[in-house]
């Protein structure tokens, strides 16, 4: 005698079988009518409560864990950004995401280090040189 094993989803209190539900991040197991009120993570591909997760400038939703592990915040923008977009400016005074750097900072044509125009000497119009080269 084969006996299905039923489950219940977490959120409805309705019966499936395990084959019909999703676990999402906290172990909870969610039917499909339920998943509305979850998206994946956009990083690690676990399910999370929309809630819990953080819009970031590209769009994508990521989960507090991956937004501790990979994220930071542009303190020129004010958004999330993958720590590999990060900008350090003005001698790592500020960290901002590479599209504002590129429209609001000067990148030094000898050292590649980046710099508010109140850091940066412009020798003959053509070339920006900061103040340490």
């Amino acid at each position: 005698m084969n006996e299905k094993i039923i489950y219940t989803c977490a959120d409805c209190g309705r019966e499936f079988t395990r084959e019909e539900l999703v676990e999402v991040a906290n172990g909870d197991l969610i039917c499909e009518d339920c998943l509305d009120g979850y998206a994946q993570c956009d990083d690690c591909g676990e399910w999370f409560r929309k809630d819990d997760l953080t819009r970031i400038c590209t769009g994508d939703e990521i989960c507090r864990s991956c937004l501790e592990d990979a994220y930071t915040f542009c303190t020129h923008c004010g958004e999330w950004v993958n720590m590999d977009d990060i900008v350090s400016i003005d001698d790592g005074n500020e960290l901002w995401c590479q599209s504002c750097a590129e429209e609001n900072a000067y990148q030094c044509d000898d050292c590649g280090d980046w710099y508010t125009d109140r850091n940066i000497y412009h020798d003959d119009g053509y070339r920006r040189i900061c103040r340490n080269c």
